[in-house]
């Protein structure tokens, strides 16, 4: 199964860096991303990863067995100006997030357009 047949944009982060980069900045199969998981009905179809991130201000449906978060921005502002404190801050929830003792890996993180 590919999980780009079921979600829009998915990626394997580590894999995606190392294709652009030619080097193993960050290992694969550690992090995923990808649009919503709408189109998902097996958990297999994203290789059964314990964590979900959603990162988008609707929730999502708790269709499997695994550990859903949920850190939407704060309102509808360009999330990629680091620039800006409010992004920072929200960057950092994000980060502090995943970064719970308790999280399982491998992460998928569920973007609006992936």
């Amino acid at each position: 199964m590919k999980p780009e047949n079921y979600v829009k944009n998915f990626r394997d982060v580590g894999e995606s860096l190392f294709r652009i980069y030619g080097d193993e900045l960050f290992p694969k199969g550690v992090l995923y991303r990808g649009g919503r998981l709408n189109s998902v009905f097996d958990h297999n179809e994203i290789f059964n990863v314990p964590t979900i991130l959603n990162l988008r201000i609707g929730s999502d449906d708790k269709l499997f067995n695994c550990n859903y978060l949920h850190v939407p921005a704060e309102d509808k502002i360009e999330n990629y100006d680091t620039s800006n404190g409010k992004i920072r801050k929200w960057v950092n929830k994000v980060i502090s997030t995943i970064c719970q003792d308790d999280i399982e890996l491998p992460i998928f993180i569920s973007l609006l357009k992936g």
